[in-house]
């Protein structure tokens, strides 16, 4: 996931969003781990499936 991560970044992205199976969402930017997202603080860092 790490070398997923560093090809968008390189790309253009700001922010990558990672979903576990289990529902549990982290943010990144190009620094590392965030919470919250800075471009939609109030996603949940949670999603029912």
């Amino acid at each position: 996931m790490q070398e997923k991560m560093t090809s968008y970044f390189d790309a253009g992205a700001k922010e990558v969003w990672v979903c576990h199976e289990a529902g549990k969402v982290e943010f990144y930017d190009s620094q590392g781990k965030i919470n919250p997202s800075k471009l939609v603080k109030d996603f949940p860092q949670t999603i029912q499936l």
